[in-house]
């Protein structure tokens, strides 16, 4: 349908499309890990704590230093991979920088704290995905509520247009129930 003819303001089979509106900006972000991020944490934290235990109460310290290295292999992967990627392209990045305080932890004896160091991290940036992932979601379901199309008055005749491809100081009319498509100051009537 032309974006210039007229139709019924009731009418609403017929919604011309906007290439803007092709894509969903408010997609989840898929997390580079294909293994739950709740596991990771999971898992790290009991292995942290059983290393903990270990270390204050055991003479293996053998034993102790593998596994702060394995709680620092699972939780620090993603940090680490993302470190030297930075890194590499000659940026420096919060990843990098604890990539360095936890390799020196570990270069200078201190497992516990170069695990506890990434495991940490791991645990602020899932933190930081998840409340972006919610602020996303409750976008997207905001803009859904609002109408795609609006019913726009052109020389006598109600003419429905895509939201987008209606023009600066247009008149958009709205009946008493509808929903409002466009930000603008009412001019005419009350409801």
């Amino acid at each position: 349908m032309p974006l210039n003819e007229s139709i019924d303001p009731q009418h609403t089979d017929d919604i011309i499309e906007c290439k803007y509106c092709s894509t969903n900006l408010f997609e989840e972000k898929e997390h580079e890990s294909k293994i739950n991020p709740i596991y990771i944490i999971g898992i790290s934290a009991l292995i942290l704590t059983i290393g903990l235990y270990l270390n204050f109460y055991t003479v293996q310290k053998n034993l102790v230093e593998i596994l702060f290295l394995m709680v620092a292999v699972i939780s620090g992967y993603e940090i680490v991979n993302n470190g030297i990627r930075a890194i590499s392209k000659g940026k420096f990045s919060i990843s990098f920088l604890i990539t360095v305080a936890a390799i020196g932890a570990f270069l200078i004896g201190e497992g516990a704290e170069g695990a506890s160091v990434l495991f940490l991290f791991y645990i602020a940036e899932y933190l930081e995905d998840y409340a972006e992932q919610r602020a996303k979601k409750s976008v997207g379901s905001l803009i859904k509520l609002a109408p795609e199309t609006a019913v726009v008055k052109r020389d006598g005749k109600y003419i429905e247009l895509h939201a987008h491809a209606v023009d600066m100081d247009e008149i958009v009319v709205v009946k008493p129930g509808e929903k409002i498509p466009l930000d603008g100051t009412v001019i005419n009537g009350i409801s």
